[in-house]
């Protein structure tokens, strides 16, 4: 049989196809060609590689994105607030509190470092349909000591028996008041979330801002369209007051110590005295206000609360000091005494 015959030595009948995969023969593989499946799963390695490194890195990768809220205004209190907020596992958000005019800013760092009394805000987060969703309240700091009365004064060394007892139990009582409005300010802020002051380049106030967590869960998060916030922050009207109060008080302190100043002085004057010694008071002259001295000696006393010290050391001869100057202004002293009368010295 020829090298045609379609059939083979087993006598069964080879096709062509079969006869072409045969080695050596026409169109069948050659010898040494490449396997090109090792080098597909090597590819498809690399991208998986590369997937778990892109995957890794966006889960460690800190979440930045946030929802700005934009501003709400409350124009009682000229306030304006900007709340940014974002969903990380629970609502987190940051709150800024400015005034909603720049000439206002006096008014309000005033008020907001020195608030009369316990302030608050409150913020709102709401639906489309303007129904609240959940809120926060944010405290601003309070000092009571600030808003205090001024302290009640020392009763003296010369003060009777029962009147020191008396100012003395008013000065415990307002010391436990104090003590007591300071604890309750303690617990009011205790695990609540207190504004901060922002100082400008002047040292004042110039916003306040708060952050921490709102109380929304993550399906009520979602819900969220706006905010707005209500307050007790004193009104314009009340800022103004404030305002107003404070210049006062700088008026009279700058007067006081303008007074205390000319006091000064006439104390230097007087000190430039002319005559200075001791001697007995022997009399004193109710009609005139006079008062005379073993010397011959005779001072006209001007004040009313002075004559009547006058009057009791010349009922007991009492030695005093005298200190004049060249107008004839005179200091006088007790002996042993630290009560000065002031009086002018007859020629």
């Amino acid at each position: 049989m020829s090298g045609s015959d379609p059939y083979g030595p087993s006598g069964l009948y080879r096709s062509a196809a079969a006869s072409s995969n045969e080695p050596g023969r026409p169109g069948g593989p050659k010898k040494g060609a490449k396997n090109h499946f090792p080098l597909a799963l090597a590819g498809f390695a690399l991208l998986a590689l590369v997937f778990i490194a892109v995957l890794v890195m966006s889960r460690s990768k800190p979440k930045t994105d946030a929802d700005d809220w934009g501003s709400a205004v409350s124009h009682v209190s000229g306030l304006q607030g900007h709340l940014i907020a974002r969903w990380n596992g629970k609502a987190e958000y940051q709150l800024g509190l400015k005034p909603v005019d720049p000439t206002e800013s006096a008014q309000f760092a005033y008020a907001a470092a020195n608030p009369p009394e316990p302030l608050y805000l409150n913020v709102r987060l709401l639906d489309q349909a303007g129904f609240q969703i959940c809120s926060k309240q944010v405290l601003f700091a309070f000092d009571p000591a600030k808003s205090a009365p001024p302290p009640i004064s020392d009763a003296g060394p010369h003060a009777k028996k029962a009147v020191a007892e008396r100012i003395a139990h008013e000065q415990a009582a307002q010391k436990a008041q104090l003590q007591s409005l300071q604890a309750q300010e303690q617990a009011r802020e205790h695990g609540n979330d207190i504004f901060q002051n922002e100082l400008g380049e002047d040292g004042k106030i110039v916003a306040v801002n708060a952050h921490g967590t709102l109380p929304c869960t993550a399906e009520q998060y979602k819900r969220v369209d706006y905010w707005d916030f209500a307050t007790n922050f004193p009104t314009v009207a009340d800022q103004d007051a404030l305002l107003h109060h404070l210049k006062e008080k700088q008026a009279r302190k700058e007067l006081e110590a303008r007074m205390a100043a000319r006091r000064k002085k006439a104390a230097v004057m007087l000190s430039a005295f002319y005559q200075e010694g001791e001697d007995r008071a022997t009399r004193y002259e109710a009609a005139s206000a006079v008062l005379g001295t073993a010397d011959g000696k005779s001072f006209y006393i001007a004040k009313t609360s002075d004559q009547a010290t006058a009057a009791s050391w010349a009922s007991e001869s009492s030695l005093i000091h005298y200190k004049c100057d060249q107008r004839a202004n005179c200091a006088l002293k007790h002996a042993g005494s630290t009560t000065v009368i002031y009086a002018r010295q007859n020629e």
